[in-house]
Formats: C-alpha cells, sequence, structure tokens
C-alpha cells in the first residue's frame, strides 16, 4: 500500500512538473541569414512545440519580437516574402508614399555621398549606407498595437521577450525589457554604417550583436525556463575558426568585426542547439528569403526527435490562436490626440507642421503614415523617427523626433558605352530648412558627344496648399561630328553642332502624392550649325541657324516608376501645353543655296505622354506607351533648321544620341509594346516595339528648303531588345536596336551607367 502511495505521489509530482515545463527560445544575429528563424518557429509550430519566452539579437530580435507581438509563423513568412519587405531592407519607399512634387529631375547620377554642414562649416560624412525610412515607419505601424495592449511591458506581450541593443560609448550590453517594441527591434538592428543608430532612453545605441549575438545568459537571468531552445544562424561560433583561407578572411572581415561571437557552450546537456546550414548565404543578401526559412524549417525538423523527447508538454495550433486572439482582443483604433516634434526649432516646426498638414485632432495611422512621408520627401532631414507617445489613459500624441541641416549632397555618375557616347556626370546641392525650405543645385555632364551645365535654386512655401518658385539654368551642346555613326538619316549629314541656353522660371504644386502642376515662363536660345550637303571640307563655312525665343507652358506630371531607366513596374504620365513666340536667323554656309533670312516664328504645342507597366506574372511584365503631340508650328528657313527644330520622338534608351530624321516632325503619334521578363532580382529581358506615325513628314526640297508631305504618308518602326543586369555601379545592359528607313539599320550598343541628358530647351 505504502508502494502504491509513493508511485502515486511520484506520478502526480512528475505530471505537475510537465504541465510546469517552461520553454525558452533564443534567437541569435545574423542579418539577411536571421529569415531563417521564421522557419524555425514555422516547424516548432506545426509540431505543437510551446514558446513561453522569447530573447533574441538584430534580426532574430526581430523575427522574436514579431512572434511575441502575436504574429503567427505563416503571417511572418508572409511579411517576409513581400515586396514591401524588400522595400524595408533595401530603404525603398512604396509607390503611393513617394512625394514626387519634391523629387529632383532625374539626373545620370550613380553614387550619392550626402555631407553635412555643421555651425563651423566643418564636413562630415553622413552615418549610414541604407535609407532607413521606410524601415521605421514599417516596424511602428507592425507593432504599435502591441506596444498599447501590453502597456509598453514587453513582459506582457504574447509571449514574454527581450532583445539586445548595444551602447558603444559606455560600451555596455542592454537587454530591452519596455518601452517601444518597434523602436528596440529596430535599434537591435541597427548595424553600425549600415543603419542610422536611435535613442532608446537618451543612448544612442547599435546592434546588440556587437556584445551579445547570442544571449541565453539574459534568457536564463531573467526568465529561467525549464528547456531552452537556442536557434543560432551566425557563421561565428564560440570555437571555431571559419575560414581556410586569407583571401577568405579578409573578405569576411568586416562582418566579424561587428558581431560577437555566439557561444553554443552556454546551452546546458538538457536544452536544444539548432544552427541552419545558412553559412553559404550572404549577411546581406536578403533576396531570396524563401531559401533561408526553408533552411531553418529544415534543421528544426532534423532535430525534431530531440526537441519532443526534451519537451513533453503541448501547446496546439488552437492553443496558440485562442492565446493570439485573447492578446488582440484588447486591440481599440490607434488616434492621436496631438501632433509634436523635437529636435527642430519652432520656425522649422511651423514650416514641417504645414507640410504635413494634419494641425488638428484625431489623427489616424494612416494620416500619420501619409504625413511622415510628406515630409522626408523633403530630403533636408538627416533622420525622421516615428513614435508613439502615450499621454493619457487611451490617448496618444504622434511624435516626430527631426534632425535637420544644412544638408550639401555630391553625385557622380554618367556612362560608360561601346560607342562614343560617353559621358562623365557631377552634381552638387544644397538645401537649407526655416520657416521656408530653399535648395541649390548644379549638374555638369562632360563628354566627346555631349556637355552640358545647370544651375537652378528652388524656394518652397508651405501656405494652405504646398507652393515652390524655381529658377533654372541649362546650356546643353550635342556635339554630332565627333562620330560618324551618330548619324541616321538619308543623305548623312556630315556635320551637326546644336548648343541650347535657356532659363526659366517655374512655379509649382502638388497633385496628390505622385504628381505635380506646372506653370512655367522663361526664355531660350537655339544655335544650330550644319552643312546642307554631304561634303564637308576644313575651312567651309557653315549655315547658322540661331532662334531666340520666349516660352510659356502648362504641365502636368505624375510619376510611380521603380527605376528611372528600365523600369517595369508603375507608371509616368506628362501633358503639356505650350506657346512659343520667336525670332528665327537664318545664316546660309559655303554650300548653301539659300538666302539670309529673319522671320518671327510662334506656335502652339500640345503634348501627352503615358507609360504604364501591367503584371502578367510575377517574372512578367508588359508595357504600353503612347506620345502625342499635335502643334501648329511652322517650316523654318531651310530643311535641316527645320528638323533640328521640329519634335523628336526617343522611343529607345539611346535615341537621344542619333540624329532621327525619320522621327521627327511638328505633331505625330508613337505607340509603343514593352514586353519584360525579370530574369532574377538583378537580371532582366526586354524586348520591345515601336510604330511612329508622323501627320505631316518634313521633306527635304532640291532648294534645300523644307516642304511638308502628304497626312499620314509615311510611318517608320523602331524595336530594340536588351539584356539588362542592375549592378552597384548603374545598369549594365546588351542591347540590339532596329531603326526604319536608313541606310543602317540594326545597332549594337554596351553601355554601363546611365544615358540621360538635360531635356532640349524647346522641349
Amino acid at each position: 500500500m505504502k508502494r502504491l502511495i509513493y508511485l502515486l505521489i511520484l506520478f502526480i509530482f512528475l505530471t505537475l512538473n510537465l504541465q510546469a515545463q517552461r520553454v525558452g527560445l533564443v534567437l541569435s544575429g545574423g542579418a539577411a541569414k536571421g529569415l531563417a528563424h521564421v522557419g524555425v518557429l514555422k516547424a516548432l509550430e506545426e509540431n505543437n512545440i510551446p514558446i513561453d519566452y522569447i530573447t533574441g539579437t538584430s534580426m532574430g530580435g526581430l523575427v522574436g519580437g514579431m512572434y511575441a507581438a502575436g504574429y503567427s509563423a505563416s503571417e511572418m513568412e508572409y511579411i517576409a516574402t513581400s515586396k514591401d519587405f524588400q522595400e524595408w531592407v533595401s530603404g525603398n519607399f512604396e509607390a503611393d508614399f513617394t512625394y514626387y512634387y519634391e523629387r529632383k529631375a532625374v539626373s545620370a547620377a550613380i553614387i550619392s555621398l550626402g555631407l553635412g554642414l555643421d555651425s563651423i562649416f566643418q564636413a562630415r560624412l553622413r552615418s549610414n549606407l541604407i535609407n532607413d525610412i521606410p524601415l521605421n515607419f514599417a516596424l511602428l505601424e507592425l507593432t504599435a498595437q502591441a506596444s498599447i495592449n501590453s502597456n509598453w511591458n514587453f513582459d506582457s506581450l504574447m509571449i514574454p521577450y527581450r532583445c539586445m541593443i548595444a551602447d558603444v560609448f559606455s560600451q555596455q550590453q542592454i537587454a530591452v525589457k519596455n518601452g517601444s517594441l518597434g523602436e528596440a527591434m529596430r535599434a537591435t538592428m541597427t548595424v553600425p554604417y549600415v543603419f542610422r543608430p536611435i535613442k532608446i532612453n537618451g543612448r544612442y545605441v547599435f546592434d546588440g550583436g556587437l556584445y551579445n549575438n547570442f544571449p541565453v545568459d539574459v534568457m536564463r537571468t531573467d526568465f529561467n525556463p525549464d528547456v531552452i531552445i537556442g536557434v543560432n544562424v551566425s557563421s561565428k561560433t564560440f570555437k571555431e575558426y571559419p575560414f581556410k583561407n586569407d583571401e577568405e578572411a579578409i573578405s569576411k572581415l568586416f562582418n566579424y568585426l561587428l558581431l560577437s561571437k555566439s557561444d553554443s557552450s552556454l546551452l546546458h546537456t538538457n536544452d536544444i542547439y539548432i544552427q541552419p546550414d545558412v553559412y553559404e548565404n550572404s549577411v546581406v543578401d536578403f533576396k531570396n528569403p524563401e531559401r533561408l526559412i526553408q533552411l531553418g524549417y529544415e534543421a528544426t525538423m532534423a532535430k525534431m526527435p530531440q526537441i519532443k523527447a526534451q519537451i513533453a508538454r503541448q501547446q496546439t495550433l488552437e492553443q496558440k490562436k485562442e492565446m493570439r486572439n485573447r492578446f488582440n482582443d484588447r486591440q481599440s483604433p490607434i488616434i492621436f490626440n496631438a501632433l509634436r516634434f523635437t529636435g527642430v526649432n519652432n520656425r522649422q516646426k511651423v514650416y514641417i507642421r504645414n507640410v504635413i498638414k494634419q494641425d488638428y485632432n484625431r489623427v489616424s495611422l494612416y494620416n500619420a503614415k501619409r504625413g511622415y512621408y510628406l515630409l522626408v520627401s523633403d530630403q533636408n532631414f538627416r533622420t525622421v523617427f516615428p513614435r508613439i507617445v502615450p499621454t493619457t489613459k487611451g490617448m496618444y500624441d504622434f511624435e516626430l523626433d527631426v534632425k535637420p541641416e544644412r544638408n550639401v549632397r555630391a553625385q557622380v555618375g554618367g556612362n560608360i558605352s561601346s560607342r562614343p557616347i560617353n559621358t562623365v556626370y557631377f552634381g552638387l546641392d544644397y538645401s537649407y530648412l526655416n520657416s521656408y525650405f530653399l535648395s541649390m543645385s548644379s549638374d555638369f555632364y562632360l563628354g566627346r558627344f555631349y556637355e552640358s551645365a545647370a544651375l537652378s535654386t528652388r524656394l518652397d512655401f508651405t501656405w494652405k496648399r504646398p507652393i515652390s518658385l524655381s529658377a533654372n539654368f541649362v546650356y546643353n551642346h550635342w556635339n554630332y561630328f565627333k562620330s560618324s555613326d551618330l548619324f541616321i538619316q538619308e543623305p548623312v549629314i556630315n556635320y551637326v553642332d546644336q548648343s541650347d541656353k535657356r532659363l526659366m522660371f517655374t512655379l509649382s504644386t502638388p497633385a496628390k502624392f505622385n504628381g505635380k502642376w506646372m506653370l512655367k515662363v522663361g526664355g531660350f536660345k537655339n544655335r544650330d550649325l550644319f552643312s546642307q550637303t554631304n561634303i564637308y571640307s576644313d575651312g567651309d563655312q557653315l549655315d547658322r541657324s540661331v532662334f531666340n525665343a520666349l516660352k510659356y507652358a502648362f504641365e502636368y506630371e505624375n510619376n510611380t516608376l521603380n527605376q528611372k531607366q528600365f523600369a517595369f513596374t508603375g507608371h509616368n504620365a506628362r501633358f503639356s501645353l505650350q506657346y512659343i513666340d520667336g525670332v528665327e536667323k537664318y545664316i546660309p554656309g559655303t554650300e548653301s543655296i539659300l538666302n539670309m533670312k529673319r522671320k518671327h516664328q510662334q506656335w502652339i504645342r500640345l503634348s501627352t505622354d503615358f507609360e504604364n507597366y501591367y503584371s502578367v506574372s510575377p517574372k512578367y511584365k508588359i508595357g504600353a506607351e503612347y506620345n502625342l503631340v499635335v502643334s501648329n508650328q511652322p517650316l523654318f528657313a531651310s530643311y535641316r533648321s527645320s528638323i533640328l527644330n521640329a519634335t523628336a520622338f526617343y522611343p529607345l534608351i539611346d535615341s537621344r544620341t542619333f540624329l532621327l530624321e525619320n522621327y521627327r516632325a511638328f505633331s505625330y503619334a508613337g505607340v509603343g509594346i514593352k514586353n519584360v521578363y525579370l530574369i532574377n532580382k538583378n537580371l532582366q529581358a526586354r524586348i520591345e516595339g515601336y510604330y511612329f506615325q508622323p501627320y505631316q513628314k518634313i521633306m527635304n526640297s532640291v532648294s534645300q528648303k523644307a516642304e511638308l508631305g502628304k497626312p499620314f504618308a509615311h510611318r517608320y518602326l523602331t524595336g530594340i531588345a536588351s539584356l539588362v543586369y542592375k549592378s552597384p555601379v548603374g545598369p549594365i545592359s546588351v542591347n540590339t536596336s532596329y531603326y526604319d528607313n536608313t541606310k543602317e539599320h540594326w545597332f549594337f550598343l554596351f553601355n554601363m551607367g546611365y544615358i540621360i541628358f538635360q531635356k532640349r530647351a524647346s522641349e
């Protein structure tokens, strides 16, 4: 009988012990490799393994924080494999929140170097490689409700949680246990020189992996579970020397300098250690999340017999779902009572508040997001960090920590080509914020074929509606004589040298997020030098055509394209109504049979362009484009001057580098279809075809004068096949193009960089 009682007591003790068995999950840092943690959670969920506590570092802190906030493994997998996630980690904005009104004109820039000028004019490099603006708001948006539900206490999250951050100035590791969950997650993944540091409790903090990449000790100190599951995705383990040769060691030195070792010996014999086979994956390559998640899943499933042997307690998917529902049932809409700013003076606050236009009460999180992106589109801020600040019970303020500065940005770019159209680009921008926003910029292009200089200044005011006033001076020069293969016409022009100067004043205002309205007025001067015949000798006097004019224009633009060249998502729309009034002066050259002429010329031109991409499948996109120009522009003194002052159709990447006589007219329509196949995230194949229909072709008469052909009597085709690789130094493309009705139909081009020039003054 006593023996039976002892067995019963032992059975009750073991049962109670099993029921009380608590499991802690420790997730290491490892940057992109940390996506394998999602696969680990997926395998644990499917096998009913309970998780009672979580500690994590860097990407482990991010994944662990999301799970602690109530996201399931499947929800996290969906987020990690989404397009939005790629935007966050690359620093790109969502198309719906890209404020086109503030965007600078497209240039050939490849590298941008940000400098700041402080009060004693000392230059300093910016401290980050990746733009953290989209990531900051994404983390706030994903975790705001969880922070509120837990009353800003990480012990009250759905799963109690800690993440590691590093204070490099005091050389201390900190286990964050309260405050904003999104801020803690953002702080723990702040790799030095990759993301900007943020402040927590008055300290600038960095990636927790600097001092504790595998926080088993924090798990034991803060939670002391019965069993710990430790998951390490870092290449840097406790006793391992991972390199076989010096070259490999040197190439990965930076990664190892930024992470402390993952000490697996901290785990006890009854704990479980999982190390997914992610060693060959780069710490900065987020482009294949599915593969990394699968590796984490496989590694966990391989350990599942040991896990189930160590952890007898189970928690079913239904029980987990019920636990999430209980945590999320506390949700209520997040409405902000007030909008406030830190880090700026009172005058700057006036400007910022007017930009956001949310000075009324009860602002929703979505409206706060739109206001945030309106502000950061100014490109005038070192950092803008969003916060939710609790005030009274159930009430919150939306706070923006703004760091403005006198801002200097240098840009370098251009292109290297197999044809003689190589160009070097350099740009310099300066901006200043007070109760107004002032920006000044300069752009320079230098090459054998093309050179240009542009100076502009812009003043932004935020009254009832944002309005900007800008002045822009541009000088362009094209010398087609530098290379004979730049001419595509019949007969070949032996010498054409074009230049223009313009001074334009523009009043603009936004049209929602992706568009803007513009009213322009200014003057320009076109100067064209050319020979009238196929014979040109040194010493011959060239024909000279000069057109001095005033230009008045009303324009609308709307742009969401994902890239400035070789786009495959988004759209671009443009409408322009122009009135041009000027005087043409023609001076004949040696080979001309015409007389000097001076004539008043004026016309109205209406043009509209539209380009849009449609997704047929994740890899296959179709683009449609049309261009329509309607004008009553008159003929100029000669055929050459008429052609050179007509509106040109530029369908292909290199069309601006040719004199396309057959693709110039006063009125025309052009349509095109673009087929884009995304081979992978950096490589695309493109096949494009275009149809050009001039209303009346500009014809060359025997008298060297121009005459107009019959309406719709001529039409031309053109097309291109391209292979494009997106590299850190700009797109690298190889293409073969076809132009209709020329002596040479086919052209080959290899190009690295951007073939982008300033627009002509009369465009």
